[in-house]
């Protein structure tokens, strides 16, 4: 493969449109919507009127109701049992038909990393170390002069 001009500035134009799709979904006035999607560092805020999957046991299990206080889930159930952990001081958040369900945030991104290793080695489906190194060769070959060689995607159980 050689890793033309063309193709460097494709990944880079990937990457960065991602990233502005990305940052150009903010907005100055929070909604309801925005408070469904990020916990609530303080204070404690309930969740209803929306699919809310709790991930327990095998099958999807679904509550009518969740509570956040100070940025951790303290309850989950239905929305009685959930109004009367809240108290009278939290805030209700109507999920107004989405789903909530539970996540990791991503505090650093892979976007950018992502589309650069369109530039990296193919090593997907290596077999051996012998292959392994054909590849890379092959890679460095067209890599400029000063440039890293990296590859990707090999995958050490799958070698002999």
């Amino acid at each position: 493969m050689t890793i033309s001009l063309a193709l460097r500035c494709r990944a880079a134009v990937i990457g960065l449109s991602c990233l502005a799709a990305l940052t150009g979904c903010a907005t100055d006035t929070p909604t309801a919507s925005d408070a469904a999607r990020t916990p609530a560092a303080s204070g404690s805020f309930y969740y209803t009127g929306g699919d809310i999957l709790t991930m327990v046991g095998d099958t999807p299990r679904y509550a009518e109701a969740l509570l956040v206080r100070n940025g951790r889930i303290a309850a989950v159930g239905s929305l009685t049992q959930v109004q009367r952990a809240a108290g009278p001081d939290a805030t209700r958040v109507d999920l107004a038909g989405a789903t909530l369900m539970p996540g990791f945030i991503d505090a650093h991104g892979h976007l950018v990393y992502a589309t650069h290793t369109m530039l990296d080695a193919d090593l997907a489906g290596v077999k051996d170390i012998p292959e392994l190194l054909a590849r890379l060769k092959a890679h460095a070959a067209e890599v400029p002069a000063g440039d890293r060689i990296v590859g990707m995607g090999y995958r050490a159980e799958q070698m002999a």
